[in-house]
């Protein structure tokens, strides 16, 4: 049983494409091959994929990392023993800098059932943001199936969960498919068109192999901002949340009462800001800042007048009229140097994940315990092992409470769920019409 990812993709001279696959918190990297005119593919056993949830592509030269696709793929469901993934490359390129992240945070749409294991033999696939109530997206193109150009007759897309839209096609084993089409959103009650995809036609050009079942996923971002679905969002750096049990900055640990709060009001994604560590003019690449740490979900320190100390000093910092962020950091990594010589640190650094996780990250990892002049490497890596954990224990809470959680930059987050874009003009339109 295999899974056969394709992306098409222009690289330049000394390019690589890279799959990434999301285990939990970590990433496997698979090398792709180029198989002509842009695509690139990889084939992974369905064993390896066990516990794998999502999945994005990257570029590298040279062994560095070049260009990152902007979130992350969701790996469906599937009954075949063979599977095939046609994918486009999901990019923010051409959004201005500070859009980026606002674009990428889109409400969830209200699924019409559970999301089932595609079982057509070729399915294509649509992200989109949430659109309102009583309006789907069709396929119309050139093509009977399509409608031959007729929005009447379109093919009407079902709407899966979590912003997805399929279609089965009804295309039989080793046939070659090459049309033109485009989405379009129409109105439930009378299928008018209430709004045609902008640009060039899309090209569906396929060769289907027998065995196979192929999923064709595409990315819209041309809906209209009063076909939307309306909601605002939270926006606020992490050092800003407050809160009684915090050491003087907000940290990963008061996430969870700031997704409950915006669950129960009605907010449906967070975005957080500023979690990169900030040595000198510039941010470490990769390196969360230890101010974010969460004691609270540390291992208890054994001594306990050693952990009176500690939580004595957290207590003074939270008191503080004026932040001392160098005291903040300096407390949490004396706090993780506790934890860590605790049962329950030390199982942590033995086990395969952690030893995994720190080969994997060691590009980054080791420059970044050399700027920081300390001998303890082996912290280091621990306390952003952790940090990058607690993270994921917090994306977990809010994805229980359906709240959208992102975090700026957004490789500081393991297994951000994927999101579409919509431009950041259609995005704050939207908002200023519900205020």
């Amino acid at each position: 049983m295999t899974t056969r990812f394709s992306v098409n993709y222009v690289t330049r001279w000394g390019e690589q494409l890279e799959l990434l696959l999301r285990r939990h918190h970590l990433d496997v990297i698979v090398e792709m091959h180029h198989v002509g005119r842009g695509w690139w593919t990889a084939v992974v056993d369905t064993d390896e994929l066990d516990g794998v949830s999502r999945y994005h592509y990257r570029v590298s030269t040279a062994g560095a990392v070049a260009r990152v696709e902007q979130g992350w793929h969701r790996l469906p469901k599937s009954t075949s023993t063979a599977t095939h993934l046609v994918d486009q490359w999901a990019d923010l390129a051409s959004a201005p800098v500070s859009a980026v992240s606002l674009s990428n945070v889109i409400n969830r749409g209200e699924p019409q059932g559970a999301q089932d294991a595609i079982a057509s033999a070729v399915t294509l696939r649509l992200f989109t943001p949430a659109l309102r109530r009583g309006v789907s997206i069709a396929v119309c193109g050139e093509v009977s199936p399509f409608g031959a150009w007729n929005p009447k007759r379109a093919a009407v897309m079902r709407h899966e969960s979590d912003n997805v839209w399929t279609l089965p096609l009804d295309i039989p084993p080793g046939a070659t498919v090459s049309t033109r089409f485009k989405f379009i959103v129409i109105d439930n009650a009378d299928c008018d068109v209430l709004e045609w995809e902008s640009g060039d036609n899309r090209w569906l050009n396929i060769s289907v192999g027998h065995d196979e079942m192929m999923i064709v996923s595409h990315y819209l971002s041309f809906i209209s901002p009063s076909l939307l679905r309306p909601g605002s969002d939270v926006v606020a750096p992490l050092y800003s949340l407050r809160s009684g049990r915090d050491a003087g900055c907000g940290d990963v640990g008061d996430i969870f009462k700031l997704v409950d709060w915006a669950a129960t009001m009605g907010h449906p994604a967070i975005e957080l800001s500023c979690l990169s560590h900030v040595m000198g003019d510039s941010a470490v690449d990769g390196a969360i800042d230890p101010i974010y740490l969460a004691p609270t979900m540390l291992p208890e320190v054994d001594d306990a007048n050693r952990r009176r100390l500690l939580t004595a000093r957290a207590i003074d910092l939270n008191r503080a009229d004026i932040v001392d962020v160098e005291e903040v950091r300096r407390l949490k990594m004396e706090w993780a140097a506790a934890a860590l010589e605790t049962e329950q640190g030390s199982a942590v650094i033995r086990s395969r994940d952690y030893k995994s996780w720190v080969n994997i990250n060691s590009g980054w990892l080791q420059p970044y315990a050399t700027r920081l002049a300390t001998r303890n490497r082996t912290l280091v890596h621990y306390v952003q092992y952790m940090l990058r954990r607690q993270l994921r224990q917090s994306l977990e809470h809010a994805e229980s409470r359906d709240v959208y959680l992102l975090v700026n930059p957004v490789a500081m987050l393991p297994a951000v769920p994927r999101r579409m874009a919509v431009s950041l003009e259609a995005h704050l339109a939207s908002r200023m019409r519900d205020l």
